[in-house]
């Protein structure tokens, strides 16, 4: 497991971190409203929190964009362990799950 940390949006009338589909964006470069996504229409820019003017929640309130931690887990250290699950129940699991999963394993290395 790693940690990584990212700035985020969050909400201090509710005290919590914000989902990206609840912050209504305008993108600093092309100033173009882009709704709830993460890619702006207009331009085509990918929407990073930093970047962006008039952050709003919806419903409207006011935003602070703060640093936060997320938690990842190494999958790459995880390899011989999931190979070996899915070889013991490949006589249980569909093909599309056992094989192709496999295959991808030893693809990436």
């Amino acid at each position: 497991m790693f940690t990584q940390k990212s700035m985020q949006w969050y909400s201090p009338s509710t005290n919590k971190f914000l989902p990206d589909r609840y912050v209504e964006r305008h993108l600093l470069t092309s100033a173009a409203s882009t709704g709830a996504f993460d890619q702006c229409d207009n331009c085509g820019n990918v929407l990073e929190p930093e970047k962006l003017i008039h952050p709003a929640r919806r419903p409207a309130a006011l935003l602070e964009l703060r640093e936060t931690e997320h938690f990842y887990l190494d999958l790459s250290n995880s390899k011989p362990d999931v190979k070996k699950f899915l070889n013991e129940r490949r006589n249980t699991m569909r093909d599309t799950v056992s094989a192709k999963s496999l295959r991808k394993i030893e693809a990436e290395g």
